[in-house]
């Protein structure tokens, strides 16, 4: 009974962890894509040129691409909640930053150090996901978490889109930062909860 009794809890807090994990993602998402609905407004603020414009959305892509094999290495060396949880606190500060960008350098450094924070995140996730779960439901649970990067994409562009549309085009990135910063301390304490899935099993 015991051990019927851990097993669910573990169940109970992975189910919740993966909620939370799935939230982290569409937040990776949402935040990365917000820039390319705001490019009418960043060209008209910062009077970028159409090449410049174009660097604002390629250069992300190039650093996140850059760093992922080093991210992949040391998400198998440092902790990956820590991992995890430090790379939705990096990646939604620079999204702030990137809303009080002064000028058009500041935008693209911001869109740089977004691609590192970020590339942190999806190998530790992975690794965590795959671990939680055995050949029996480790493929659901994968597939169920990339939906996450659907509706991130889908929300980033048309709901940024709409409230820069009523109020100016830094509002979405300071709306989307903030609410990652305020997900972190939940992610937090469940990550610190959540026992370890081996010895869940092994009762």
């Amino acid at each position: 009974a015991a051990a019927g009794g851990r097993r669910r809890r573990w169940l109970a807090a992975e189910v919740v962890l993966s909620a939370f994990r799935w939230f982290s993602y569409a937040l990776n998402h949402a935040d990365r894509q917000v820039v390319y609905s705001l490019f009418p407004a960043v060209q008209k603020a910062f009077g970028f040129s159409d090449t410049v414009l174009g660097l604002t959305g390629a250069l992300f892509l190039w650093v996140y691409g850059a760093c992922s094999p080093i991210a992949g290495i040391l998400g198998d060396r440092w902790p990956r909640p820590k991992v995890v949880t430090g790379s939705l606190v990096l990646w939604s500060s620079f999204t702030i930053l990137s809303g009080f960008a002064p000028n058009g350098s500041s935008l693209l450094a911001c869109r740089a150090f977004l691609g590192i924070s970020e590339s942190f995140f999806m190998p530790a996730a992975y690794v965590l996901i795959a671990n939680a779960h055995g050949p029996e439901t480790r493929s659901r649970a994968i597939a169920l978490f990339g939906t996450s990067q659907l509706v991130g994409v889908a929300v980033g562009g048309s709901l940024s889109g709409l409230i820069a549309q009523y109020f100016d085009w830094r509002v979405p990135c300071l709306l989307i930062g903030v609410s990652g910063h305020l997900f972190v301390s939940s992610l937090l304490r469940f990550f610190g909860g959540v026992p370890s899935p081996s010895h869940a099993r092994a009762q």
